[in-house]
């Protein structure tokens, strides 16, 4: 399957070193419930994704591991839920895993919501769960073209997720932390199809370091 080159890609990396105090603060609300005053969130709860179809805030509380859904229209909170097992139930999830991104990798344009990466420090397991809004209906570990279970380690860590082929499924975003190569998977759903090195408009790797790192991932074009 011939792949669009990574330098011009459908997302887009977002990467920073240090934002001044008047920069960050440009354009900024605050986020607040219906009618309600603002809300303030801090630990054990952080924010671990925000979806990119769906643009719901992901966080995780690493006390009880609860995973939390915010549905948000603009800077209000509309509904909050927490993320539960196909038999109904809050499903708990502690360490060795911790959520590495959100992303459609069902291909569902954001009906349903967006589906939850996690990670295993310990085994190198990435697993998706695939997601119908708040309630888990099935979870994939992910494989190589081969089939057979993809497990990575450090230097190599995940650091964004999202869709960088346009064929309506997100793809992972890697990093290596000592070459400081980053490298796209193209997925289908739970499965890797290809990857690559991101490159510049010259065509060579383009290796990015401290203080540099990668923060976000975005839409690039149409």
């Amino acid at each position: 399957m011939r792949r669009a080159p990574v330098s011009a890609v459908i997302a887009a990396v977002l990467v920073v070193a240090a934002i001044p105090a008047s920069v960050a603060n440009a354009a900024a609300a605050t986020v607040t419930p219906a009618a309600e005053p603002a809300i303030y969130v801090g630990p054990p709860f952080s924010i671990v994704g925000v979806g990119p179809r769906s643009k719901n805030i992901y966080w995780y509380n690493s006390q009880t591991g609860e995973t939390q859904i915010w549905s948000m229209s603009g800077n209000r909170l509309i509904h909050r839920a927490t993320v539960i097992g196909p038999d109904g139930n809050p499903t708990a999830i502690g360490t060795p895993f911790s959520i590495v991104g959100v992303g459609d990798f069902s291909g569902h344009n954001g009906i349903g919501g967006d589906d939850i990466v996690w990670y295993n420090s310990q085994t190198g397991e990435t697993q998706i769960w695939f997601m119908n809004d708040n309630q888990l209906v099935g979870r994939a570990t992910v494989v190589g073209p081969d089939g057979n279970p993809s497990f990575i380690g450090p230097p190599f860590s995940i650091v964004g997720i999202g869709d960088f082929d346009g064929d309506g499924k997100a793809d992972i975003v890697w990093h290596h932390s000592q070459t400081n190569e980053t490298q796209i998977w193209f997925m289908n759903g739970n499965q890797l199809v290809q990857r690559a090195t991101v490159v510049g408009p010259d065509g060579n790797p383009s290796v990015v370091g401290d203080p540099f790192s990668i923060v976000g991932i975005g839409r690039s074009g149409s």
